[in-house]
């Protein structure tokens, strides 16, 4: 499984979540892999998505050692900061990951290239960090998703 290629169905549901209670809406600060650009907190919440993991299962194929499928292990997390770790602006993290949680448990993704066979979250993340005055609110998950190649 070839992390853009993941990346890309991953950023292609979210980003194509538009509209009222949308995670456009909820997240206005954008979606992103890997990091986002400066500024886009100035926007409010923003969304990330991460490679975290990779791994090849390996199956008995003719040569027998042939790669069976693939699990990639994705954070996607929601993001805000703030002047307090629990003002509304934090919250508003925890509002914009249950959507993200909404759109990506069991989505069949389409991964160009590969065959989906599931998408799950295996473990949800919170944490706040401080910088200085300012508070980061993470909320989101780890998201593992399996495909073989077509």
């Amino acid at each position: 499984m070839s992390g853009p290629v993941v990346d890309a169905a991953l950023m292609a549901v979210l980003q194509g979540d538009t509209g009222a209670g949308s995670l456009a809406v909820l997240a206005p600060g954008g979606v992103f892999s890997n990091i986002a650009p400066q500024g886009a907190a100035d926007r409010g919440v923003f969304v990330i998505v991460q490679l975290q993991a990779h791994e090849d299962v390996y199956g008995n194929g003719p040569a027998g050692d042939e790669i069976a499928y693939q699990v990639g292990t994705f954070l996607v997390k929601a993001v805000a900061r703030d002047s307090n770790g629990a003002g509304a602006v934090a919250a508003a993290a925890g509002v914009a990951a249950a959507r993200i949680h909404t759109l990506l448990q069991g989505a069949a993704l389409t991964i160009s290239g590969f065959h989906w066979m599931d998408t799950k979250r295996v473990s949800r993340v919170s944490y706040t960090e401080q910088d200085g005055p300012v508070y980061w609110k993470h909320e989101g998950g780890l998201y593992v998703v399996e495909a073989d190649a077509v």
